[in-house]
């Protein structure tokens, strides 16, 4: 199943502040487009790119049901004793 999710700035705004484009388009996604979220890497399609792509990408069908959450990931470095 094919999971779309139409952009609000009222409820979308943390997903709108990160600036995406669509992979195919190169087009901003702005309030008011119609996305698809591919489950696996998590990229946005504009919907008619997703179904230019025939629905897959990543080698699979699924898409996100929910829009995913930014988070800040920090990284340590090992540190290696000889």
């Amino acid at each position: 199943m094919t999971y779309t999710h139409t952009i609000s700035s009222e409820t979308h705004q943390d997903f709108l502040n990160q600036d995406r484009t669509d992979p195919i388009t190169g087009e901003k996604i702005e309030e008011g487009h119609t996305i698809v979220i591919c489950a696996a890497c998590k990229s946005a399609f504009f919907i008619e790119s997703w179904q230019y792509i025939n629905e897959s990408h990543c080698e699979q069908f699924d898409s996100l049901k929910e829009l995913p959450i930014s988070k800040n990931l920090f990284l340590e470095a090992n540190q290696w004793s000889f």
